[in-house]
């Protein structure tokens, strides 16, 4: 609001206020107000019932890209989001879980394209921090083939710290690739996964699936190219799935993830 003027005229239209507001709240993760504002000591005075001997998979961060077209990943003049991821990957430190996990857009298949420079750029930095301080930023797959994940991943010079958040039914609903092939290709870099299913219903190009090009032509728009289903209904093989994590000697948390549904 504080940025497009066309929202402020709106909202104070429709406020009617003596003094006009410009947007100048400042906006706070609950997160962040637990620990910058009361402060995690605070909090383990007030504890009751300790939850000792429970570990937090991993945060998920998937606030830092949403919404795509105000967030802009891709955008190199927007220094300030590898900032804030970095402040995300520290509070994961302070849960003890060590895991962001998070979309960053679509990697184009071209490593000359120019977002595939920026987004190179900035995963690099978030790539160091993270092996600096024993965390993992994880990218959850499905905007691209493994491959084209994995080749990029590559391309940042060896580290761990931007890891994989793999979730099998991404990438049958987005790409139409193999979660096998997926775990076998990404094995180096899995440190997160998800128990996710789904279906894709047509195909479709992901940069205008994920709304990373602006604008999306009128044709693709309106248009669903897939549906979630309960675990077991969609097209995720689950024990061939599940097999191959414990092919590569997978260990980690396999998360249940559904993002529809009334309830």
């Amino acid at each position: 609001m504080a940025n497009v003027e066309d929202i402020q005229t709106k909202v104070n239209n429709y406020m009617a206020l003596s003094e006009p507001y410009l947007g100048e709240t400042k906006v706070l993760h609950y997160l962040e107000v637990l620990r910058d504002v009361v402060g995690f000591d605070k909090i383990k005075e007030k504890v009751v019932n300790p939850l000792k001997g429970r570990k937090i998979g991993a945060y998920y961060g998937c606030m830092l890209l949403r919404p795509a077209k105000v967030i802009e990943f891709d955008d190199p003049e927007n220094p300030q989001l590898i900032e804030k991821s970095k402040r995300i990957l520290d509070l994961s430190q302070d849960m003890e879980a060590g895991i962001v996990t998070t979309h960053i857009g679509v990697i184009p298949t071209d490593p000359t394209h120019e977002r595939y420079r920026i987004m190179q750029e900035a995963c690099g930095q978030l790539a160091a921090y993270a092996d600096s301080i024993s965390a993992h930023f994880a990218v959850e797959t499905g905007p691209e083939t493994s491959e084209t994940l994995k080749n990029f991943l590559d391309s940042l010079g060896g580290s761990r710290g931007v890891g994989v958040n793999l979730d099998p039914a991404n990438l049958v609903m987005v790409t139409g690739d193999d979660p096998v092939v997926a775990v076998h290709n990404l094995k180096d870099y899995i440190v997160h996964t998800h128990a996710k299913d789904g279906v894709m219903l047509h195909r479709g190009v992901p940069e205008y699936i994920y709304g990373v090009v602006h604008p999306v032509p009128q044709e693709f728009q309106g248009v669903q190219y897939f549906a979630e289903m309960p675990l077991g209904q969609g097209a995720v093989h689950f024990d061939t799935y599940l097999r191959a994590l414990d092919e590569i000697g997978y260990r980690g948390f396999l998360t249940i993830e559904r993002e529809v549904g009334e309830d």
